[in-house]
């Protein structure tokens, strides 16, 4: 099926006098705290039956600016992963809005180029529990060059058995490829406020079993008019490309949608 719409930084320099330091025994070296840190370990592969802690660079104290860590979650088969924010402060200084400079990524997939589940996060607000429709899940951590302050963040990682796990997980994306997406909810980017323009975001969605069918209904549904829904327009189709038919017809109002309405597909 295809959804279609849309410094505080510390240098310490030690002088001395020079009858001390000069010779090539000692020799005099500037400490800079954000070399150290950038030293530090960012990102890394977890893969614990019994799950643990994660937590951002240098934590409790500042992360340091100019990184991009990858924390992946690799789950055995038959499981999925599930993660919860413990603590998340994540600098947002003329940047609550959109999180353009230090943020934090959740992506459905054994890496970040996979989709991401919700829109960027940042500020001192803990996310909502995020769980991986398959075996992978990554959390991607970016930070700035003009980095300033933020403890970052410590979450808490577990391995759930596919049958038992939750019946809530949320894409915030533009388009993506899910596997066993029972019981998941679709946002268009942006939302809940005024979707973006030139989108053209396809979800390819995937039952667990082969001779499942999938049932969709709506929420919310609020999409500018157009005449013939030839501008912005949502369409629902039964198979995995472009081509297959349309469930019903091509969506665009909000009078469109009934509330109690279920779309399904034939396999």
């Amino acid at each position: 099926m295809r959804l279609n719409f849309l410094f505080f930084v510390l240098l310490l320099f030690v002088c001395c006098p020079k009858s001390i330091f000069s010779s090539s025994r000692f020799p005099l070296v500037d400490y800079s705290y954000e070399d150290e840190l950038k030293n530090m370990t960012c990102g890394g592969l977890y893969k614990d039956l019994n799950g643990g802690e994660v937590q951002s660079p240098n934590y409790p104290n500042w992360y340091g600016s100019d990184r991009d860590c990858e924390y992946m979650f690799h789950a055995p088969e038959g499981y999925v992963v599930h993660i919860t924010f413990v603590v998340f402060d994540i600098d947002d200084e003329d940047n609550e809005q959109n999180c353009v400079y230090d943020r934090v990524h959740v992506h459905d997939g054994p890496n970040s180029t996979f989709p991401a589940l919700g829109k960027a996060m940042c500020g001192k607000k803990r996310p909502e529990s995020m769980m991986s429709s398959g075996r992978y899940l990554t959390v991607f951590f970016h930070t700035g060059e003009d980095s300033a302050y933020g403890r970052g963040f410590l979450l808490e990682y577990r391995m759930v058995k596919e049958d038992n796990r939750e019946k809530n997980c949320i894409v915030n994306s533009c388009g993506g490829d899910f596997e066993n997406f029972a019981g998941c909810e679709i946002q268009t980017p942006n939302y809940p406020f005024t979707y973006l323009p030139n989108q053209h975001c396809v979800w390819v969605i995937h039952a667990p079993e082969p001779n499942d069918r999938l049932k969709v209904n709506f929420k919310t549904f609020k999409i500018e008019p157009s005449i013939n829904c030839v501008l912005n327009n949502l369409t629902l189709r039964d198979g995995k490309t472009e081509q297959d038919d349309i469930i019903q017809k091509v969506l665009c109002q909000e009078m469109d949608i009934k509330h109690d309405q279920q779309y399904v597909t034939t396999g």
